[in-house]
């Protein structure tokens, strides 16, 4: 519904914004051609430099590293079929004919806002580039050569970031009718108490029964043991498991008087009973002084080589002497090991082999998925919520129950539902069934009758909250713009 009432506006908005645009570049979609050796890719004026998309790509690998590998790099066939590459690429794009379009609507920063930014700028409360109440000249480039930035570099991020979140607040602050904010005020008044469960076919892929003598059978065969053998080596990182070490650290850096001593001072006093508390009062890393130093499981070449170097020879339990970085002095508590784990394709066949099987047996898996619809549905019906409950907790199924949803914001689903199948959704009390080729949704609902809290509820509120659409919504259409206005050339490769 939300996005019903968006696509009737934003429309005008858009028209009347880039009325104020001069546009005045060649149409041209990507151009390949010569480039200093360290660009990347060229957006109108904005250069992309290797350096720049090296560093995105960096903070983006360790995203998804966290996210799909439990903070282990990911595998060279990860990042290519997430295509991680282009995407760091398409975000610098992006961020370059935003600045475009700053440019063109007079939208700049200031050598002031530069300065009064960076002086600002803070990390969990603290101002980083300060030592007391005084800006640290020394310590701000000290910890800007740390992580491989000039100067320079560094103030023009800080540019780019002021003129990026100017062009927000400018698509933020156009004014919506009080009109239109009231008919949002009614849907969002309209509230229902669901039971919601959803699950895709192929999630269900790995409840296809497979038997021992199925995966034997299969594995006579000389070519498909051939198969099994390259889709082990492609996932072979999902078996494995690189040397880990679980720490924590208090720093005092160099450019401190006395750091040496200062370090040493706080060697003869620290014990693994009150190393947090000591760490959150004496170490000069600003993410440490709220979590007492933790810097949590990582693996080697997470860290700078000389504190890889002692950590990794480091016994359990104990405390380091006095480690020297470029970051400064270091002492750490070493919490915990966790020895290195290669996986061998002998230990392992079984489960690859099973895994193919039961993805060669897609009819199967839509019969599972079919009678947990039936199962689901048919509880749900019957006013047994436990019961679909632990069908849905048995095949790993998305429940949630007794959520609360309006009919303006509607349901945060995988499947999108159309605006026919909301108004059913919140006028009729029974149970619903969507599906695509891919999910299945399943809704219980009634009328709740609760109402939106008065504060969360005020046109003020909701107007802010629409900007917020309207914001992603003229983004999206600038970049659209532009992107066939701009002239755009990549100079590089970058998908291997």
């Amino acid at each position: 519904m939300a996005s019903n009432f968006q696509k009737k506006t934003s429309g005008i908005f858009l028209t009347l914004l880039i009325g104020l645009i001069v546009i005045s570049f060649a149409i041209t979609g990507y151009q390949g051609g010569s480039a200093p050796t360290t660009a990347i890719a060229k957006v109108g004026d904005y250069t992309i430099e290797s350096k720049e998309y090296q560093t995105g790509l960096n903070n983006l690998l360790r995203f998804y590293a966290q996210i799909y590998n439990g903070g282990k790099d990911l595998s060279s066939a990860q990042i290519k079929n997430m295509q991680l590459r282009q995407r760091v690429l398409g975000q610098l794009i992006d961020q370059k004919i935003m600045l475009t379009f700053a440019n063109d609507i007079g939208i700049s920063a200031s050598p002031a806002e530069i300065k009064s930014q960076i002086k600002d700028f803070s990390q969990n409360g603290q101002k980083v580039f300060y030592t007391g109440d005084t800006f640290d000249l020394a310590k701000y480039k000290a910890l800007l050569a740390s992580n491989g930035l000039t100067p320079t570099d560094f103030e023009n991020e800080t540019k780019t970031r002021i003129e990026i979140e100017k062009v927000k607040d400018v698509l933020l602050n156009y004014p919506l009718s009080d009109n239109y904010l009231k008919k949002i005020k009614n849907l969002k008044g309209k509230i229902i108490e669901a039971d919601v469960a959803y699950f895709s076919k192929m999630s269900l892929q790995e409840f296809v029964p497979i038997s021992k003598k199925e995966i034997d059978e299969y594995l006579k065969d000389e070519n498909n043991l051939k198969k099994v053998q390259q889709q082990f080596e492609r996932s072979k990182n999902r078996f494995s498991n690189p040397e880990k070490v679980k720490a924590s650290h208090i720093l005092i850096m160099t450019n401190e008087e006395d750091a040496e001593k200062k370090i040493n001072d706080l060697a003869k006093k620290v014990t693994p009973k009150n190393f947090a508390q000591m760490a959150k009062k004496h170490t000069q890393d600003p993410s440490g002084k709220d979590n007492g130093g933790k810097l949590g499981w990582f693996t080697k070449g997470k860290m700078v080589p000389e504190f890889d170097k002692a950590v990794f020879t480091q016994e359990i339990g104990t405390i380091s002497k006095p480690i020297k970085t470029q970051f400064g002095y270091h002492l750490v508590y070493l919490e915990g090991k966790m020895p290195a784990y290669e996986a061998t394709f002998e230990k392992h066949k079984d489960q690859v082999t099973k895994e193919i099987l039961q993805g060669e047996k897609s009819d199967t898996r839509d019969k599972i998925a079919n009678t947990l619809k039936t199962q689901i549905f048919d509880s749900l019906s019957k006013g047994n919520i436990k019961k679909a409950k632990q069908i849905a907790k048995n095949h790993k199924i998305t429940f949630n129950d007794k959520e609360k949803y309006n009919e303006f914001d509607g349901l945060k689903l995988p499947l999108k539902l159309k605006n026919d199948q909301l108004k059913s959704l919140f006028n009729n009390e029974k149970v619903h069934l969507f599906e695509d080729n891919v999910y299945t949704v399943i809704i219980k609902s009634k009328k709740s009758k609760d109402k939106p809290k008065d504060e969360d509820n005020t046109l003020e509120k909701i107007s802010a909250a629409q900007n917020q659409n309207y914001t992603l919504a003229l983004n999206n259409e600038i970049q659209k713009i532009y992107r066939g206005k701009t002239n755009i050339k990549v100079y590089r490769n970058v998908e291997n």
